[in-house]
């Protein structure tokens, strides 16, 4: 049941699509986790905050760290299937909630927007829903996703 409409407000101009409750709660979370990842960039702990980050966000002390994850990539994929405008956003979220590693292109795109002295959760708005995959990343994008469609329990 759609329940959210958000509004995502990028370079003056708003973007708006709708989704579960569940998912704006999941979207909400994975933009969080990339902007403590991206904050910690450069001091090299960017793996350290994205373990420490998904540790602290399961469901139960007998969870598994990749129950979260399976939750948060299905959400995401779900999104996409309902709002295709969005396979770009979703694209990028998704390789390093899966790969556990930022991509070369937003690193790139962090260097070029701290000269411009854009702070990390302005960046990371603009980045994900104004800036196209490379084809690499597209690629492992798509590859990333048909894993979740594919066999959802072992991502």
């Amino acid at each position: 049941m759609i329940c959210e409409e958000v509004r995502v407000s990028v370079s003056a101009r708003f973007i708006s699509f709708k989704m579960t409750e569940r998912q704006a709660h999941s979207l909400l979370s994975v933009l969080e986790l990339h902007a403590r990842v991206l904050k910690g960039y450069a001091w090299r702990t960017e793996s350290d905050i994205y373990d420490a980050w998904i540790h602290e966000r399961r469901i139960d002390l007998s969870a598994q760290v990749d129950d979260l994850t399976r939750w948060f990539a299905t959400d995401l994929r779900h999104i996409m299937l309902c709002n295709a405008n969005l396979s770009t956003m979703v694209g990028h979220l998704i390789v390093l909630l899966l790969t556990k590693r930022l991509s070369s292109s937003m690193v790139a795109g962090l260097h070029a927007s701290k000269k411009d002295h854009e702070d990390i959760h302005s960046f990371l708005v603009r980045y994900v829903f104004m800036t196209a995959l490379t084809p690499d990343e597209q690629a492992l994008a798509e590859r990333l996703l048909d894993d979740v469609a594919r066999e959802p329990e072992k991502i």
